[in-house]
């Protein structure tokens, strides 16, 4: 018969073998290139929902929103006015002050001056930002860090992190490496906490990142802020402006990248995160199939052992059919009558 119509092979039926390492080896690609991630990332989501918990209120963040740019004519404003700012935090008993901003470029001579000497003034108390990315030219990581009229007067705390795969969340560094030396992240420092460098953890987003309390840059350098708001605080300074800085959450929607490092510094000071990855439960899932896989077999040998009888239960050549009858036969049946 002519091809299509030509009568096909008869298939052998798949072994439970070969479904069960089929389907181990679809799970292992699945887990290597983060499939079910969007899954794990909507239940994650909805489970934090479920849990969502306000800020410790022990971080306010110094927002450079659009009040502070129309007062200052940009979000990217002279140093000298962050220079009073400084000033006004310290006065009002706060405890330290993290910049989301590595200063990497030089600004107006005289606001970059009196920034310089305040970074001076309150050294160890004032954290500026550090971070690198990869050359799209060369593929080789580049480093951001302050300019040199602001390295030498203070130090510098990490701000890298990444969005998850398909942007269902955030993760920060424990801490990174800048100029050959290790350097803590935002979070890590503020929590007062050390990990493995370049490795990230996920910040505990049943924490509401729009809880945690906000006071405007502008309102701050100009006076206006009461001094019980920053009264044994730590304050980050980022802009909340631009959405190029921008994350998302699934749940909590959009915000301010600088948010994304206060929640992560209250997570580190709640506990270590853990995420074992997806190897270890693939292993326990593998070694359980494994042992249902050896029962099933065990059982099927069980199961033909009693349908087909060994070779000594069989009957020998020439034996009485009425000795293989499970009732008595009719000659016994007589004798037994005429007894």
């Amino acid at each position: 018969m002519i091809w299509p119509f030509r009568k096909k092979p008869h298939k052998k039926p798949a072994t439970r073998t070969a479904i069960f390492f089929g389907a181990l080896i679809v799970c292992a690609i699945s887990g290597a290139i983060q499939l079910p991630l969007p899954l794990e990332g909507a239940f994650r989501g909805v489970r934090n929902e479920m849990r969502a918990r306000p800020a410790d209120q022990s971080i306010v963040v110094a927002a450079i929103d659009a009040k502070t740019v129309r007062a200052f004519g940009a979000s990217a404003y002279s140093r000298g006015y962050n220079a009073i700012l400084l000033d006004k935090v310290f006065a009002m008993g706060g405890t330290k002050v993290y910049f989301d901003e590595a200063f990497s470029q030089t600004m107006d001579k005289e606001g970059d001056e009196a920034f310089a000497r305040s970074l001076e003034r309150y050294r160890g108390k004032v954290y500026s930002g550090a971070m690198y990315f990869r050359s799209h030219e060369t593929g080789e990581k580049e480093e951001i860090l302050p300019a040199p009229i602001f390295r030498d007067h203070t130090t510098i705390r990490s701000l890298n992190g990444a969005a998850t795969p398909f942007s269902v969340s955030a993760e920060l560094v424990y801490a990174d490496v800048f100029d050959g030396k290790v350097t803590p992240s935002v979070s890590a420092d503020i929590a007062q906490h050390s990990g493995p460098a370049g490795q990230r953890y996920l910040p505990d987003w049943t924490i509401r990142a729009m809880s945690v309390p906000t006071v405007s840059v502008v309102d701050l350098v100009e006076g206006r802020v009461p001094p019980e708001k920053l009264r044994g605080k730590v304050v980050l300074v980022g802009i909340t402006t631009e959405q190029t800085d921008f994350v998302q959450i699934y749940g909590q929607g959009w915000f301010p990248g600088v948010y994304v490092h206060a929640v992560g510094a209250q997570t580190l000071k709640e506990g270590d995160p853990k995420n074992i990855g997806w190897i270890p439960p693939l292993l326990g899932a593998s070694a359980f199939g494994i042992a249902l896989l050896l029962m099933a077999t065990s059982r099927a040998g069980s199961m033909v052992a009693s349908k087909y009888p060994a070779k000594d239960d069989l009957p020998t050549p020439g034996t009485p059919v009425s000795s293989m009858m499970p009732f008595p036969s009719a000659s016994s049946r007589d004798t037994q009558a005429t007894a």
